[in-house]
């Protein structure tokens, strides 16, 4: 059994005034205060991190991600605002279709496929590097690590300096629980990379998102150096917490139900619809901020102008009104318009990564491992904030016969 169960979780002031969804116990068992907000408050206010709505059911949050007038994401996708603008996330258009369109193409499903070979010797290696595959932690000791040595390739991170990135954004990924390590990982990276662009700058351009950023038209201008430390950090906050939250959801739904395990190892063909469907389920960016421009009402209720509202792309995802048999992984569901990615013009950039991550590692693990089983669910842990991920998945393996 996998379900995390949490106490004082149930009372109705946690859907209400009082309502924290990044608070610690809410954050590891967040799936029945989900469905009591579709049904009983779908969109709901509290007065908690400086005060915000949440909206939970599918219509109204893929309504919104459409809704660029109304929803900005100019004041900040995050709640409370994070003090530091970060483009192109926190801009709206035509600002944000100008910074996205330098960074576009190294994200398309073109170049991407481009990328499989690379990626998949990195999960060999990674794979092949675990100290005891039969019993090992599959976020800490592989899913946590792959994202980040591909994410910096694709940046254009040298080999060498590797050790000393991925220390500072192990650390800013945990910047929520640990805000001073947090502030002093992002100086760290916004440090390295000043220096990295001022030297690149005099360097012939390479096929990476440094050479990108440097040749950037913004506009007619290039890009300013401050804005583009901003999107090389976005780039590896997005380009790690996703990837490693799905390929933890994923592992940790097939050692609870070892069958879909069976059917994915039987028919690969069934991996296309899979991994949409594994997003759908995991959702590791379970909400995103926007801020209202004016006065609107959402299910007959109001929401002032200068609001900040949550989007419930967690517990959307979960809605029965959308997707039958919601709190289940259906492996050839189809259609899947799942908001795991969110949608609109700020739709993730790195959502044809993600999915190849997940591919290539399923199909790695199928070709190593005949099954594999939670070894301790009591070492279960999500990390709190608007991405819910895990954090430790203890497996214990049964090895493929030679």
């Amino acid at each position: 059994m996998s379900d995390i169960t949490v106490d004082h979780v149930e009372s109705t002031d946690t859907i209400g005034a009082r309502l924290n969804p990044f608070a610690s116990k809410l954050s590891q068992a967040p799936h029945d205060i989900w469905t009591r907000l579709r049904n009983e408050c779908p969109v709901a206010h509290s007065d908690e991190l400086g005060g915000f709505h949440l909206l939970s059911r599918y219509e109204d949050v893929w309504a919104a991600t459409l809704d660029t007038e109304t929803y900005s994401s100019a004041e900040g996708t995050t709640v409370p605002r994070h003090p530091v603008r970060m483009p192109p996330e926190d801009t709206d258009e035509p600002e944000h279709r100008m910074y996205r369109k330098i960074m576009d193409p190294l994200f398309t499903p073109k170049t991407v496929k481009a990328m499989e070979s690379w990626v998949r010797e990195m999960t060999v290696e990674l794979l092949d590097s675990i100290e005891d595959p039969t019993k090992f932690d599959f976020v800490g000791d592989f899913s946590s690590q792959l994202p980040r040595h591909v994410i910096l390739r694709i940046i254009g991170v040298p080999d060498e300096d590797l050790p000393e990135l991925i220390d500072a954004m192990i650390a800013l990924n945990g910047a929520y629980d640990d805000a001073e390590r947090g502030a002093a990982a992002g100086a760290t990276l916004y440090g390295y990379f000043a220096q990295k662009l001022a030297e690149r700058r005099e360097q012939p351009r390479r096929d990476d998102l440094i050479s990108a950023l440097l040749d950037g038209d913004f506009g007619g201008e290039p890009l300013s150096d401050l804005d583009m430390q901003h999107m090389l950090i976005l780039t590896i906050l997005g380009g790690t917490d996703t990837s490693s939250g799905a390929m933890g959801g994923m592992m940790l739904w097939l050692a609870d139900h070892p069958e879909d395990y069976a059917r994915l190892r039987e028919d690969p063909d069934l991996m296309r619809t899979a991994i949409d469907e594994f997003l759908r389920y995991v959702s590791p960016v379970a909400y995103m901020a926007r801020t209202t421009t004016k006065d609107v009402e959402v299910q007959g209720c109001p929401i002032p102008h200068n609001e900040k509202v949550l989007l419930g792309f967690g517990p959307a995802n979960r809605d029965s009104e959308k997707f039958e048999r919601a709190d289940e992984v259906l492996l050839d569901r189809h259609p899947n318009p799942h908001v795991a990615f969110g949608g609109g013009p700020h739709r993730c950039l790195g959502a044809n990564l993600v999915k190849l991550e997940m591919k290539v590692v399923l199909e790695e693990v199928i070709n190593r491992f005949k099954s594999f089983e939670v070894e301790d669910y009591t070492k279960l842990r999500y990390q709190r904030g608007q991405a819910r991920n895990l954090e430790c998945l203890p497996l214990v393996t049964q090895r493929n016969n030679p």
